[in-house]
């Protein structure tokens, strides 16, 4: 039986030329960057290159790029990291965020509540996106930091961050010093979408690598040099003191490959895309039963299509479709085995569909005969539902 992977969101395959990058870090220039000798310096060297390749592609200062062991811990960083720093000077430190976040920054937020942080999570509408009126709204002389998501996970929808990022700078200059911070999750956007640092307009952003076709157990957070955030891990002072702890060496080379192929395939990996994923949710919806799209039909990344099924839990969906040895999943596979309903489903308005949902979601392999199976099959069931 053929399989088709369609669930890039959740994590992609490793490419062979970023493997081919990584393999010598592995053991021949496996010293510890930290060490004098030349083995250790050898992995320095290589630990630099990265770092600067990944500040070239996002238009950023080498120095502002803090290497990491996933995108949860980069989140974790930038948003307790701010609350940490801004407690020296306000008492009651205030988030503004959306209410369909990765969960790593809504359990993030949910905790530092406990902590006595002050947390605004406003809502979206039914395509997903955030209004720029109610993050406007929201800034309060106790506003330390924002936080949007770029592509949502789960439906991906796109988020207008320049917008975002421009009223945020006029709070800002009300005051002529940067008193709210921006910070953008671009994890599922930097395979299709611009993310020049500049152009965005963030602070702060989050990166992944497992999601462009480099290794897990890697990610970054960018930090302008004109932000001040405070350590969340100490110990040897690695990260110029952000992230203590030996780095990942083959990981960070073989992220800053990834995201460099990425972004040089981004323009035509997202026309493809986009012609493929159009044809899959129109035929979906035109000859299925009772199902209907999550989110977006414009604003939404190239790879994404959510479907919500009337009368079909996506407990049941899923399964089904597996025996046929097509992979989708219902939504972030980072709770995926947690039997919940979808908060980002609940966000847009859908509370019916939070459990009779699936996400398919596209990558380099994904091929135009692939997909019209995949429309077949997720057809036959719902017409025999």
């Amino acid at each position: 039986m053929d399989k088709i992977y369609l669930d890039y969101a959740a994590t992609t395959p490793v490419s062979e030329d970023v493997m081919k990058e990584m393999q010598p870090y592995f053991s021949d220039i496996f010293g510890n960057p930290s060490a004098l000798h030349r083995m250790g310096q050898e992995a320095q060297s290589a630990l630099d290159n990265a770092r600067h390749s990944v500040a070239d592609i996002i238009g950023a200062d080498w120095r502002d790029i803090i290497f990491t062991a996933s995108a949860t811990e980069s989140l974790n960083l930038a948003l307790r990291g701010a609350v940490k720093e801004a407690k020296h000077a306000i008492e009651i430190p205030h988030i503004v965020t959306t209410a369909f976040e990765h969960n790593a920054v809504l359990k993030t937020c949910r905790d530092l509540e406990e902590e006595g942080v002050e947390v605004t999570y406003l809502p979206v509408d039914g395509n997903g996106l955030v209004s720029l009126e109610d993050i406007s709204q929201a800034l309060k002389e106790n506003t330390i930091l924002v936080s949007v998501m770029y592509v949502n996970n789960e439906i991906g929808t796109i988020q207008p961050i320049r917008e975002i990022s421009d009223i945020i700078k006029a709070h800002n200059a009300q005051y002529g010093t940067k008193r709210v911070i921006f910070h953008t999750d671009a994890v599922q956007a930097a395979n299709y979408l611009n993310i020049n640092i500049h152009d965005l307009g963030a602070d702060m952003m989050t990166l992944s690598g497992h999601k462009i076709y480099g290794p897990k157990g890697v990610a970054i957070l960018f930090k302008s040099n004109d932000v001040s955030i405070a350590p969340t891990t100490t110990g040897g002072g690695q990260e110029r003191g952000y992230r203590s702890g030996t780095e990942n060496v083959p990981a960070l080379v073989g992220f800053a490959k990834a995201l460099k192929d990425a972004q040089d395939l981004r323009q035509s990996e997202s026309e493809r895309l986009i012609a493929l994923r159009d044809n899959f949710i129109q035929k979906v919806l035109s000859e299925g039963k009772d199902i209907s799209l999550n989110g977006s039909a414009q604003k939404r990344v190239a790879n994404n299509a959510n479907f919500c099924f009337k009368n079909i839990p996506s407990e049941v969906l899923i399964p089904a479709l597996d025996a046929k040895g097509i992979y989708v999943s219902s939504g972030s596979a980072c709770t995926a085995r947690v039997p919940e309903p979808s908060h980002v489903i609940q966000a847009i308005g859908k509370g019916d569909c939070a459990i009779n949902s699936i996400r398919c979601t596209f990558g380099r392999s994904t091929t135009e005969e692939e997909l019209k199976k995949s429309a077949e099959a997720i057809i036959e069931i719902s017409n025999q539902a």
